[in-house]
């Protein structure tokens, strides 16, 4: 049969079909189509009465069947009005509607729950004529929540850009189209003067074409050094020194320059003065008594003075260019000049006490006494030598002996010193001059109060003075006073009177005293990040607090207390039973904290619990729902002492599940978004470790992939991989970028930036627990990690990969402190680690991933 003939029989059927029959075909295909909808829909006819409905609407109105059923309009909608914030606008509404039944209608309901519905009403016609009105209803609770979310995001990172110290500006075709505040100190205009303005009009003729090149070049996709110096008009018309770098970025759709600009103004004039000082330094040098010499690393002489020459016995010119080898006999001697400064090549420590013996070119034999340092170049590396001396040859015969029996006190690291009872110092060790800052050959013309701070003299001479003429001894702590750098040294002091064997009359003093400074700094930043702490904490709506392996409360956060009815200073070492009756706290299924301290017991297994349906009954009746996360707490040596604590109330929340994956999809592009520009932030404040964060990102999500992770796992690991080192935002950039070896602070404050980069990204919602992959990466599986010391399953699988990935990428890299070590020295460093420090099974994925050929960094 043709297709013709098939239609033309169907048609003829159609026509065929009775009364009845097709009024039931045109019902069915309705009912198809309300149920179909995802918006609740209620038809009603003209007198208000029920006509049809979808169980959409039965479901979010939560109206029983029975009441439906009834078809009364009336019983329906004192249904509703129950759950209704405001039920009398709800009626007049409806009311009005019925009594103009050719009027639509749109608006948004409330509910007491928190809900949201957005309400459509219109007339319901046929053939032209009005039988009834259709109410339509959809659940925007979700998209509200997301609206608000995104709101308050975008409020905190203009805060933040806002207050930066640098200005930051966005350029896009020449054109300036933000600046923040900054801009009017810096260079004095308000934001609103330059926006809209062509960049060229701020930039001296002679910068014109490098600046302008270099954005050109950009804007084209070229790699350039991040950072560069040059300058800038100041609305007076002078010129302001600056250092600036930009990187590409998406503004309102298209590409933009993101610019950051820092004033190097002072940094110049300190660069000249420091100029000035070297060439008055360098005049003092040639003229002063003392002997001053340079020598290279092999002992050749680069300069002296004239002093050199005279107490050496060789003109000037006869020294530059020899060796010590040339200018003495005595190789025993020779030996221990070039040993001392060969010691402070390898510890890069000056050796500020060196005596020596030298025979002069006249044949006589003298002593001298020297301090030696290192000369390094602008990366830090040394050249040569520099020492500093004087003639101490009658002085050596008279203190060999003294010496001999001085050794060991000579060698403290604490100050020892000894004085007349008036105070005249007659020795003082090494360690001692340094703290105090006195040469330790003139050390008998200082007295001790000489070092003694202004706020402690009286102690000093009603405490500790009275005490040691008795012949007795003194402990405590005190400061002395550095005589050459005004900086004050806390120490614990020893004290004690050397007194006469016949007559015990007290002959001199003796002090002995040991530098506290490290520990009363530690002490104190334990304080100051305990308020920090307590700060932060408090400055949450959620609860938060710390219990330790009996209950007690070693933390508590504002909110907390205050639903407690108390203040967190009562409630920090009380256990809970004081503040829940014990019936409740043992997790009574019927009426209690249902697991309370069930769950507190897993997290002092050493489990992270999440218990995202907490349901809380307290002793009023009423019941909470709490999303709650207990995280164990662990000392240096991996032993758990404590729970933290994190629940928030979501007992009003209800989300759309009609809605929910548009609105995650919405949170997900955002937070993508915040992620990127952070990254970018934190690579222009550390040029040496540019395209970092993106290169350990993707050599991250390749091992979880090679590990079958799922792939909403691997997405979080790669957005917590490219921003990992957002907390260096808080570390100086001078120290980021610095060559050479770290001191112990600057070392605390690069390590530091794990508990940045936790701080910065704790607030943002992922599900998953980005924020921890970011605080756990530099953790190892024995412990060793920092900043809590995790071991083995205390890590997030995640954080063991993102710690491979890191250390592969970072050792294959250039660093400020070291050239790039290269990819076979990465794979031996994990290799040796697996199992100690790595993950076996991430360690094994990773090699396999390059031995393969499956993987290789690219430019990111």
């Amino acid at each position: 049969m043709t297709d013709k003939k098939k239609q033309k029989n169907g048609e003829n059927s159609t026509r065929n079909l009775g009364t009845e029959e097709a009024m039931k075909f045109s019902l069915s295909l309705l009912s198809a189509s309300l149920e179909s909808t995802a918006d609740g829909i209620l038809i009603v006819d003209r007198q208000g009465k029920i006509a049809l409905w979808n169980q959409k609407f039965a479901n979010m109105w939560k109206i029983p069947e029975e009441v439906l059923s009834t078809r009364d309009d009336e019983k329906a909608i004192n249904h509703i009005l129950t759950q209704l914030a405001d039920p009398e606008q709800f009626v007049a509404k409806v009311r009005k509607l019925y009594e103009q039944p050719e009027q639509s209608s749109f608006d948004q309901v409330e509910f007491l729950d928190g809900r949201v519905f957005e309400r459509y009403s219109q007339p319901q016609r046929i053939e032209g004529d009005i039988v009834g009105r259709v109410w339509s209803f959809r659940d925007i609770t979700e998209r509200k929540r997301v609206e608000e979310e995104l709101r308050e995001s975008e409020q905190k990172y203009r805060a933040a850009v806002e207050t930066a110290s640098d200005v930051i500006c966005i350029i896009q075709d020449g054109i300036i189209r933000f600046s923040n505040p900054r801009v009017t100190t810096m260079f004095g205009y308000k934001p609103e003067e330059i926006e809209g303005k062509n960049i060229a009009s701020f930039i001296p003729q002679e910068n014109l074409g490098l600046i302008l090149e270099r954005y050109r070049k950009r804007m084209a996709g070229e790699k350039l050094s991040e950072v560069y110096e040059t300058a800038l008009l100041h609305k007076s018309g002078r010129k302001v020194d600056i250092e600036l770098s930009g990187s590409v970025i998406r503004y309102e759709g298209n590409p933009a320059d993101l610019v950051i600009i820092r004033d190097i103004t002072e940094r110049k004039r300190a660069d000249e003065a420091l100029a000035r000082s070297e060439e008055r330094y360098r005049t003092i040098l040639e003229n002063m008594q003392d002997v001053y010499i340079e020598v290279d690393l092999v002992g050749n002489f680069t300069f002296v003075n004239e002093a050199a020459g005279l107490n050496l016995a060789y003109s000037k010119e006869q020294l530059i260019g020899s060796n010590f080898s040339d200018i003495t006999s005595d190789q025993d001697e020779l030996k221990a000049v070039f040993k001392a400064y060969n010691e402070v090549y390898k510890t890069g420590e000056p050796n500020k006490g060196f005596a020596f013996k030298i025979v002069r070119k006249d044949g006589t034999t003298g002593y001298g006494e020297t301090s030696i340092s290192l000369i390094k170049d602008e990366q830090g590396k040394p050249i040569g030598f520099r020492s500093v001396g004087r003639d101490v040859t009658e002085r050596k015969k008279m203190e060999v002996e003294l010496q001999r029996l001085a050794s060991v006190v000579h060698n403290s690291s604490e100050l020892v010193n000894l004085s007349t009872i008036e105070g005249k110092m007659i020795f003082l060790n090494a360690a001692g001059a340094k703290m105090l800052g006195i040469d330790p050959q003139k050390v008998d013309r200082f007295n001790i109060m000489q070092v003694i701070p202004a706020h402690l003299v009286e102690k000093v001479q009603s405490e500790l003075l009275p005490q040691l003429l008795k012949g007795g001894n003194w402990e405590g702590d005190l400061q002395y006073l550095n005589l050459k750098t005004g900086l004050l040294t806390d120490v614990h002091a020893t004290t004690f009177a050397i007194k006469d064997p016949s007559s015990g009359t007290a002959l001199y003093f003796a002090n002995v005293s040991l530098d506290i400074t490290e520990r009363k700094q530690t002490e104190e930043s334990i304080l100051r990040s305990k308020l920090l702490l307590q700060s932060v904490i408090d400055s949450t709506p959620d609860w938060m607090y710390v219990k330790d392996l009996r209950h007690k409360f070693l933390l508590v956060n504002r909110s907390f207390a205050e639903a407690q009815n108390a203040k967190p200073q009562d409630m920090v070492d009380r256990p809970d039973t004081d503040f829940f009756s014990q019936e409740l706290c043992t997790g009574n299924p019927d009426k209690g904290i249902r697991g309370f301290h069930a769950d507190d017991n897993q997290a002092f297994g050493g489990q992270t619990v999440h218990n995202p349906k907490n349901i809380i009954t307290w002793a009023d009746g009423s019941m909470h729902i709490y999303d709650t996360y207990k995280i164990p707490l662990a000392d240096q040596s991996g032993k758990i002492y404590a729970a933290l604590v994190y629940s928030r109330d979501i007992t009003g929340q209800r989300k759309a599940e009609d809605e929910r994956e548009a609105s995650f999809k919405t949170l997900q592009k955002t937070l993508h978004d915040i992620i990127n520009t952070m990254s970018k932030i934190v690579e222009m404040r550390d040029p040496y470790t540019s395209g970092h964060q993106g290169r350990v990102a993707e050599l991250s999500g390749a091992i979880a992939r090679e590990m079958k992770l799922d792939d909403s796992r691997i997405e979080h690991l790669m957005m917590a991989a490219s921003i990992h080192d957002v907390g260096k935002m808080y570390v100086p950039a001078d120290i980021l970028s610095k060559p050479g070896k770290l001191s112990d602070i600057e070392w605390a404050m690069i390590k530091s930036h794990v508990e940045g980069s936790y701080e910065i990204l704790k607030d943002l919602e992922f599900s998953q627990p980005i924020a921890l992959m970011a605080l756990q990466h530099h953790e190892r599986l024995d412990g060793s990690g920092y900043p809590n010391g995790l071991k083995g399953e205390e890590i997030l699988l995640e954080a063991k990969i993102l710690a491979v990935a890191d250390v592969v990428e970072a050792m294959s890299s250039h660093r400020p402190y070291r050239p790039a070590l290269g990819a076979g020295r990465a794979f031996e460093e994990i290799s040796n680690g697996k199992g100690k420090l790595y993950d076996p099974e991430v360690v094994d994925a990773c090699l396999e991933l390059f031995n393969s050929g499956r993987f290789e960094f690219k430019h990111v």
